[in-house]
C-alpha cells in the first residue's frame, strides 16, 4: 500500500519550524507531527500541546532524539543557525529526511560535511528556501526557463529590509553579532543570492566582489549623550527612533515574539523588563552589533553574464526588487506588489515591443507569497514519490547559494575578488 502521509519531529521549536509544522493542522492527510526536541521547557511543553505529542516523543535535545531508534520519517529543523549542522548529522545518520531551516551551514566545512553525510546515508534533506515556492519568484522562474527573455545577460536584485526589522532582527537581536550569529548576508539574504542561482541555472557563477559597511549602528555613531539601556540611563529616549518602549511596547510589531518569546505580558510588565536584562532594550549603538547595514554582491557567470544584489537595511518597508535582461526581452517585478512587467522584442518591428502585467494571484503577505505551505507540501511529495518540482530546493540544488554568500563575505572582509 503506498503511504500517502509523511511522520515528523520538530528539532528546535522556534516560531519558523512551527510555521512548517502548523502546515499538519490545515492538511493533516499528508504530514503528521509526533515529536519535538527543544532544551526550552515551556516551549517543549506548549509544542507538544500544540500538536499533541505524548510524553514519550518529548525530548530535551537533538542530542537525547539522535540517541533513540528512529520515530519518525524525518526532522524539521529549526534550530538557531550555528547549530544546523552539528544537530542534522546524528539525525541524518540516524537515518531521518530532513527539512532544513536557512542558512544551512555558516561555513564551506560544515557545507561539505553537511553533504557528505546526506549522501552518504541517501537522506533527502530540503533547505528551507521558501521564496522558491513564492507565486511571484515561481512565475519568474516559468518564465525565463520558457525563453521567453531569450539568453540572460543580466540579473539585478535588491533587497530593503525595513528599520523595525533590521533593528529587531539583525541590531538587537540574535543576529546582531558575526561571531556567535551569521552575517546579514547569509542570515537574511541567502534567500535572494538563491534565488540568483536558481534563475540563473544551469550556469556556474565563476567570480563573486562584494563591499559593504555599517554607516548607522557602529558605536561612534551614538549621539551625544545616549545611555547604555533606553529605559534606564538613557536621556534622549523620547526623542529617539530606536526607544525599545516605542518599537515593542507602544506600536505594535509583527515580530514581537522575538521581543517576549510569546509570553502575554502588560505594558507595565514589558516596560520593566526593557528597563532591566532584557536584550531588546539595548542601546543600538552599544549592543555589540557587528555586521553591515548595506552590502552589494557582484557575481560573474560563466557565460559573461552578470548579477548584482544589493542589501539596504533600515529602509522604511520591506522591499524586494527584481530586473532581468535577456536577448530578447526584459523582467522587472516588485514581490511586495506580487506584480511582473515583462517586455519582449517584436523582430518585424524594431520600433515596438510586446508588454505584458502579470498579477501573481497570492499576496506576499501570505508568509513568503505563499511560499511556506507550498515548501512544505513539495518536501512531502518529494519525500514520498520522489516528485521534482521546478522549485526542489533539495540539498544538492541548494549548494551554490551559499558558496556564493560565503565568496562574497570574503571578498567584502579582504577587498579582493574571489573566483569559485
Amino acid at each position: 500500500m503506498e503511504k500517502n502521509q509523511v511522520t515528523a519531529v520538530i528539532v528546535g521549536a522556534g516560531h519558523r519550524a512551527l510555521i512548517y509544522a502548523d502546515v499538519s493542522l490545515k492538511i493533516p492527510d499528508k504530514l503528521r507531527i509526533v515529536g519535538v526536541a527543544d532544551k526550552n521547557p515551556d516551549r517543549l511543553a506548549s509544542t507538544a500541546q500544540r500538536y499533541g505529542i505524548s510524553e514519550e516523543y518529548r525530548f530535551d535535545s537533538a542530542d537525547s532524539l539522535a540517541r533513540r531508534e528512529k520515530i519518525a520519517d524525518i526532522v524539521i529543523n529549526g534550530t538557531m543557525d550555528r547549530q544546523h549542522v552539528p544537530t542534522s548529522i546524528p539525525l541524518i545518520n540516524r537515518g531521518y529526511g530532513m527539512l532544513l531551516e536557512k542558512p544551512f551551514a555558516t561555513d564551506t566545512s560544515e557545507l561539505a560535511d553537511l553533504y557528505v553525510s546526506a549522501q552518504k546515508n541517501k537522506s533527502k534533506v530540503f533547505v528551507c528556501h521558501v521564496l522558491r515556492y513564492s507565486s511571484f519568484y515561481s512565475e519568474i522562474k516559468r518564465l525565463v526557463a520558457s525563453g521567453t527573455l531569450g539568453k540572460i545577460l543580466t540579473v539585478s536584485m535588491s533587497e530593503d529590509v525595513s528599520l523595525r526589522h533590521m533593528v529587531v532582527s539583525y541590531v538587537r537581536g540574535k543576529w546582531n553579532n558575526e561571531d556567535t550569529g551569521t552575517p546579514i548576508l547569509l542570515a537574511k539574504s541567502c534567500h535572494d543570492i538563491d534565488i540568483m542561482m536558481w534563475l540563473m541555472a544551469p550556469e556556474y557563477p565563476v567570480s563573486v566582489f562584494s563591499s559593504g559597511s555599517d554607516m548607522r549602528f557602529s558605536p561612534e555613531n551614538a549621539p551625544d549623550g545616549a545611555g547604555t539601556r533606553c529605559l534606564s540611563d538613557c536621556p534622549i529616549e523620547s526623542s529617539c527612533p530606536f526607544s525599545a518602549a516605542k518599537h515593542y511596547v507602544h506600536y505594535a510589531n509583527p515580530r514581537d515574539f522575538y521581543v517576549w518569546g510569546g509570553k502575554e505580558l502588560s505594558d507595565e510588565e514589558k516596560l520593566r523588563s526593557l528597563a532591566d536584562d532584557n536584550d531588546y532594550g539595548r542601546c543600538v549603538w552599544r549592543c555589540g552589533h557587528t555586521g553591515v547595514d548595506h552590502q552589494t554582491v557582484c557575481v560573474t557567470f560563466e557565460s559573461g553574464a552578470t548579477g548584482t544584489f544589493t542589501l539596504s537595511a533600515g529602509a522604511p518597508c520591506d522591499e524586494r526588487r527584481i530586473k532581468i535582461v535577456g536577448t530578447q526581452g526584459t523582467l522587472t517585478g516588485v514581490f511586495e506588489e506580487n506584480s511582473i512587467t515583462v517586455r519582449t522584442n517584436i523582430n518585424e518591428r524594431p520600433d515596438k515591443y510586446d508588454e505584458r502585467v502579470i498579477q501573481c494571484g497570492v499576496s506576499a503577505e501570505c508568509k513568503h507569497g505563499g511560499g511556506d505551505e507550498a515548501l512544505v507540501m513539495d518536501f512531502c511529495d518529494y519525500f514520498l514519490y520522489g516528485k521534482h518540482s521546478l522549485s526542489c530546493s533539495e540539498l544538492s540544488e541548494s549548494l551554490l547559494g551559499h558558496l556564493v554568500v560565503f565568496a562574497a563575505e570574503r571578498s567584502r572582509k579582504t577587498g579582493r575578488t574571489v573566483n569559485l
